[in-house]
């Protein structure tokens, strides 16, 4: 692995290489997922049925914006408040 290849995760101070293409593509699909979800294409017809429900409701859209910010890392995407 080349030196410019290293990146330091962090968070232990570990030195781990790039992600690969695979890791880099399933992170795009999932983006491009997340993203046509919150934004609600759907106008609600797929939306309504976890809506509905008192906790649940809430619940989705925070899980998906949790995958929405882990794909945008592994994308290399630095957002605020991150490690440097």
């Amino acid at each position: 692995m080349k030196v410019s290849e290293q990146v330091n995760d962090g968070v232990k101070g570990k030195v781990v290489g790039k992600p690969g293409f695979i890791k880099r593509v399933m992170a795009g699909i999932g983006l491009i997922v997340c993203v046509v979800y919150l934004l609600n294409f759907s106008f609600g017809f797929i939306g309504e049925i976890p809506d509905n429900l008192p906790v649940v409701g809430n619940i989705d859209e925070v899980f998906v914006s949790m995958i929405l910010f882990t794909c945008l890392g592994v994308l290399g995407v630095r957002l605020p408040g991150q490690w440097r």
